[in-house]
């Protein structure tokens, strides 16, 4: 197996996994498991997939607050009582306020 292979399948396992999360706690999570750190409290390579974090989370029942981009975006959990913000792979909580 190559490393790209080893990546994709990091990555396919990661949007199963997220696919049916509910809080902020669990994105960082899944994402740190899968990815690590970058600048943010978490990361995702998004960009590059078939499937982009932005759309599995609206599947799992999160509300965007504002989106500039797929990857550049506001979103609360089903709650409402937390959020994150994506910027270009990096995961934030909180969400944020667009430039």
């Amino acid at each position: 197996m190559s490393s790209l292979d080893a990546f994709w399948d990091h990555y396919n396992e990661c949007t199963n996994e997220l696919s049916g999360v509910r809080t902020v706690d669990e994105v960082i999570d899944i994402c740190d498991k899968h990815f690590g750190k970058s600048s943010g409290d978490a990361f995702f390579p998004g960009g590059s997939g078939d499937v982009e974090i932005l759309s599995v989370l609206e599947e799992a029942g999160w509300s965007p607050v504002w989106v500039r981009a797929y990857y550049y975006f506001g979103i609360r959990q089903p709650d409402g009582k937390d959020g994150l913000h994506y910027v270009e792979g990096d995961i934030y909580r909180g969400v944020g306020k667009p430039l």
